[in-house]
């Protein structure tokens, strides 16, 4: 082999590794006006495209905060067009870095896993610049999905960018309308060289919330802001002046086998504790509040729960989430008691609530039991139907005081 052809090509080798090891850093957010974003006509009058880039939309706990493609009506996106999201940058780039997050509204599962990225220097022509395929792939957590994709060179310096979205995560097509897109959030970072820059490990607390409704935070008019892991994520920031990120993974009418390991609450709290430790560094603390459903006498799954299946059931629960993030801590709470004369869509009645004392003894072995374990705060809760208002406060302070200072170290 000549030199200069290997000299050529090891040239090309050490380009290729450079560009592989571009990276973004926090201040070098592209779009930072929402008059830079368009997207495919029409959008949703309720989930406008200025959210995408809202302090507020982080895809964790602010539902509304969301951008998402028209629903239904006759201006609805057709069948046949890709929907879109398109920047103007303002200033020509060549190497860009993009990262978005999903929605954690349940029902719209629509964060993009194909996208066709097209570029163009307008009035110019747009050109595809890259097409990226299963990106479900590389998200680093579910609901709300999070993607980061990797560098980007688009081969020049462009002042527009287009994202046209092929597939979803969940694929769905409203009606006879086209392909629904829905966002947390998105951002475009110009990429640079070097290496990411560090996170303090202390600099961040990220807590995640396994429950039932009471933590979800059903019947709340607003449960994105109102629910107790969001108001609890507000008062430890005041309590301790340090950045906190929440997952809120309360299901509604769960018991402990819905979180056993395995099933897919149980997924989604290791995939978004990973996902916030990658993005924010930190602390993650874990809080449990599970039992109400399990006493249950009849309509939930399990039920009956006897104490002994439950201990067990929460003992394989700890066991998995100190082996997924060893440096976790975990705080036990009481489940929420009830009136004796509770019968909704599951029977409870007097026999439920023995049954649901019967599971405190447990939680106080198993806070014994593990170095890394802590006891949550009893929960008090009036036994009558005629003040709702009061679940969500009550529910607030078992979530809000088992994160004491003795365990926030």
């Amino acid at each position: 082999m000549k030199k200069s052809t290997f000299l050529l090509i090891l040239l090309c080798a050490l380009t290729a590794s450079l560009h592989a090891e571009l990276v973004w850093k926090p201040g070098n957010e592209l779009i930072t006006s929402s008059s830079q974003i368009t997207a495919t006509p029409p959008e949703s009058s309720q989930f406008s495209v200025a959210n995408l880039i809202r302090p507020e939309s982080d895809g964790v706990g602010t539902n509304q905060y969301i951008y998402h493609s028209a629903w239904t009506g006759s201006n609805m996106i057709g069948a046949n067009e890709d929907p879109f999201l398109q920047f103007h940058l303002g200033e020509a780039k060549q190497h860009i870095i993009f990262s978005m997050i999903g929605s954690a509204w349940q029902a719209t599962y629509d964060t993009p896993t194909e996208v066709v990225i097209m570029a163009a220097n307008l009035p110019g022509t747009w050109t595809q610049v890259a097409h990226l395929t299963n990106m479900q792939d590389d998200f680093t957590s579910f609901t709300p999905e999070r993607y980061e994709s990797p560098h980007i060179d688009l081969g020049a310096a462009y002042t527009d960018l287009k994202f046209l979205v092929k597939k979803t995560y969940a694929n769905r097509r409203q009606s006879a309308g086209g392909l629904l897109l829905s966002l947390g959030r998105f951002q475009i970072y110009e990429a640079y060289e070097g290496e990411q820059e560090p996170i303090d490990p202390k600099a961040n607390i990220n807590l995640l919330f396994i429950g039932n409704s009471i933590t979800y935070g059903a019947t709340l008019s607003n449960p994105s802001v109102q629910a107790p892991p969001v108001v609890c994520r507000a008062l430890v920031e005041q309590a301790t002046g340090v950045t906190t990120n929440v997952y809120n993974g309360g299901h509604s009418g769960i018991t402990t086998f819905g979180y056993l390991p395995g099933r897919d609450d149980f997924n989604r709290i290791l995939s978004n504790a990973k996902a916030l430790r990658k993005a924010n560094g930190g602390h993650i603390y874990i809080s449990i509040m599970l039992g109400t459903n399990d006493s249950a006498c009849t309509g939930t799954e399990g039920a009956p729960v006897a104490p002994d299946t439950y201990a067990e059931n929460m003992k394989t629960i700890i066991n998995k989430l100190i082996e997924q993030i060893p440096d976790c801590k975990i705080v036990l709470n009481y489940p929420i008691w009830y009136s004796p004369s509770t019968y909704n869509g599951a029977k409870y009645l007097q026999e439920g609530l023995d049954r649901l004392h019967s599971y405190y003894p447990v939680l106080d072995a198993l806070v014994a039991q593990y170095e890394q374990v802590y006891a949550g705060a009893i929960s008090i809760c009036i036994p009558t139907r005629q003040a709702p208002p009061a679940w969500p406060r009550y529910g607030l302070r078992a979530s809000y005081n088992s994160l004491r200072p003795t365990a926030l170290r």
